[in-house]
């Protein structure tokens, strides 16, 4: 019998090994706990022979305890031991079935201590998984806080990585006070563990719209703020935040503009929904700002938003709405200089302002000091002196033509489907024909015709009027705080 068991333990290996990173690669040994459950005189043998040290067992140790439900065998490992035995035990401990609430509690008190910032992070990381893992069974929201504020004080990356699967995986309820603390001390998250910033960016995810949305916005901004993380770092959560509700992207993009810090208003951007020109068209409202706030965020939103300029336009008309007159003054000149004379084709966008708007005045004011730029703009002749010559524009047109061909180039690099299909240069016709091979072996032409397709953007003309201006202008207000 017991090299029936040697050779069992050794397929297990064997078959594992052999899956590699397939997720369905750990089932041999679920199968070897199934069969310690009903084997269990084998089950003890494999828990005594660890204990005694054999190393041929140590890795299966974890099954045999589980599939015999041993608690007292498993707590005696984590007080015995110190090596992997005492790793193995734990995993097996949180995956146990208790007979009652008092006997997960005297387990819970015997791994509680071992969470604490003086032992090794690899024990700490699998007292809390197994912890949780039987705090999901037998709740308890003291206990739960407790364990998380041990595991919070100075957690390595290990501890880190289990944190970030707790609140991704929730399987245990926990108080906002206790996310609170788990989100803080994720904040000490290195840049070097990409797996534990997918994991806890999924968290984040999962958080929003719940009553933990407040918790995982505050963490993201924060970390973002600092500087630890970067928006790629999150960019399932930008996603989510972009293509949900609009009052939740407004007031972030709103926080985050009036928060001054330049790394926050650079992910402002990030939150402008990619399936739409703007966030939500012109009909959204600022909370209860004072004046000094209202003119920050304007000159903010032109700062970080200049490229997305029917975004900036939406915040500038909704400071219009409720507004005092100097504020007015100040929005109505920064929606003219430097958003409408760099975008013409903002003039029919805010021309959609119900009259019924408390900023259809204002807009109309803007829009008449916009037609009148343009008239007199029109009333000068062209001015030969200001012409390029035909050197300066081949060479303008060189660039353009190496930049344009770069990001094609780019774009083809990145392209999914790029090597899923042949590819065929068409130089001159109006159609292609494709042969393909019907079932009975015969060749059958497929004809496709020929179209143009076009894309267009519209550049800001201030790049070319006055690039020097606008830029100290725009740099000036990326970095300015709030008096």
């Amino acid at each position: 019998m017991e090299r029936y068991v040697d050779a069992l333990m050794e397929c297990c290996t064997s078959l594992v090994r052999r899956a590699g990173q397939d997720l369905a690669g750990s089932m041999p040994y679920g199968a070897f706990r199934d069969w310690c459950a009903n084997n269990p005189d084998q089950a003890s043998r494999i828990i005594d022979e660890a204990r005694a040290g054999k190393d041929r067992v140590k890795d299966f140790v974890t099954f045999a305890l589980h599939g015999a439900n041993d608690i007292k065998q498993a707590v005696a490992f984590v007080e015995e031991f110190t090596d992997e035995r005492c790793l193995y035990a734990m995993t097996a401990l949180g995956r146990m079935i208790f007979p009652d609430e008092g006997a997960a509690r005297k387990v819970l008190a015997v791994l509680e201590p071992l969470t604490g910032h003086s032992w090794d992070d690899r024990v700490r990381a699998n007292a809390l998984a197994a912890s949780f893992g039987i705090l999901a069974k037998h709740p308890d929201l003291l206990i739960a806080r407790r364990i998380v504020e041990s595991a919070g004080s100075g957690p390595g990356a290990d501890m880190l990585y289990t944190l970030a699967q707790m609140l991704f995986q929730r399987q245990v309820t926990l108080d906002l006070e206790t996310t609170r603390i788990a989100l803080s001390a994720m904040r000490l998250l290195g840049k070097d563990h990409p797996g534990t910033v997918g994991t806890l960016s999924h968290a984040l995810c999962r958080m929003l719209e719940t009553p933990e949305e407040v918790l995982a916005l505050d963490a993201l901004s924060e970390m973002l703020d600092c500087g630890a993380r970067s928006v790629e770092d999150f960019r399932t959560v930008f996603h989510k935040i972009s293509s949900g509700a609009a009052e939740r992207r407004q007031a972030l993009a709103v926080r985050w503009l009036l928060s001054g810090s330049v790394r926050l208003g650079d992910a402002v951007s990030e939150l402008v929904p990619h399936s739409q020109s703007g966030w939500s068209g012109l009909d959204w409202a600022l909370p209860l700002l004072s004046d000094d706030e209202q003119v920050f965020l304007c000159r903010k939103a032109v700062a970080f938003l200049f490229m997305h300029p029917k975004s900036c336009c939406e915040v500038l008309v909704a400071v219009l709405r409720n507004a005092s007159a100097r504020v007015c003054d100040v929005a109505v000149d920064l929606l003219v200089n430097p958003m409408m004379i760099s975008y013409g084709g903002l003039q029919k966008y805010v021309a959609t302002v119900s009259e019924a708007d408390s900023a259809h005045v204002h807009i109309q004011v803007a829009l008449e000091r916009f037609v009148q730029y343009r008239a007199t703009l029109d009333a000068i002749s062209d001015v030969k002196e200001l012409r390029p010559t035909e050197r300066q524009r081949h060479v303008a047109r060189m660039r353009s033509r190496d930049e344009m061909r770069e990001a094609f180039k780019g774009a083809e690099r990145s392209s999914v489907l790029q090597n899923l299909f042949h590819r065929s240069h068409v130089l001159f016709g109006r159609r292609t024909l494709t042969f393909i091979e019907d079932l009975d072996g015969t060749r059958r032409a497929i004809p496709l015709d020929l179209n143009s397709h076009s894309t267009s953007i519209e550049m800001p003309s201030l790049e070319w009027l006055d690039p020097v201006g606008l830029d100290y202008m725009l740099r000036s207000w990326r970095v300015m705080r709030q008096p």
